[in-house]
């Protein structure tokens, strides 16, 4: 979603932001109920970033003060009668997952944290080794000092592309299956 960031991703949204978070949530529970036909056990995790702040000033935000916050509290209630786990970060920007072996995985927005540090700065933070982290907030695909960085749905938009950034619209799939893991690069037209 595009909050209110900045006034031009203001002027350029096509819907306000809440409805473009009740669409946010239409789609990703539709898509989760996919999944869920597929695959035998389905967890949710979701964190949320700088773009759904309330206020356009950094300095005045609050954790606990995004609209982002919404979206995994709307997907709850509508998968409450399903056995799918929805979890939140609460007022955290990230969350923690294990894999099955043991292995921790951090999901991060990123807003806060530098791909080449986020690794041994989460391991640091929460006490323990963290084994990949999982961020966005670049809008640009990249893997490396055990982190990897999600594209962005949008690709580039005018707040972007007046900082002379450029990013084709993408998302990453990751996938672990033991110690065997892929990622997956979809470029979404």
């Amino acid at each position: 979603i595009t909050g209110l960031i900045h006034g031009a991703t203001i002027a350029e949204a096509r819907e306000d932001v809440i409805d473009q978070v009740l669409d946010v949530c239409d789609i990703i529970t539709e898509f989760i109920k996919s999944l869920r036909k597929e695959i035998p056990c389905v967890k949710t995790y979701f964190t949320y970033g700088n773009h759904g702040r309330t206020s356009q000033s950094k300095n005045a935000q609050a954790n606990k003060t995004n609209y982002e916050r919404l979206i995994p509290a709307i997907i709850r209630k509508d998968l409450r009668n399903t056995d799918v786990k929805v979890i939140d970060s609460g007022y955290e920007d990230f969350v923690v997952y294990k894999l099955k072996d043991g292995r921790i995985i951090v999901g991060t927005h990123g807003t806060n944290d530098n791909p080449s540090t986020a690794n041994r700065n989460f391991t640091k933070l929460l006490g323990y080794d963290v084994y990949q982290v999982h961020m966005g907030h670049l809008h640009d695909h990249k893997e490396g000092n055990g982190t990897t960085v999600n594209g962005s749905v949008m690709g580039s938009d005018d707040f972007s592309i007046s900082h002379r950034l450029h990013s084709e619209p993408t998302q990453v799939l990751k996938v672990y299956h033991g110690k065997d893991e892929a990622t997956y690069k979809f470029i979404l037209n």
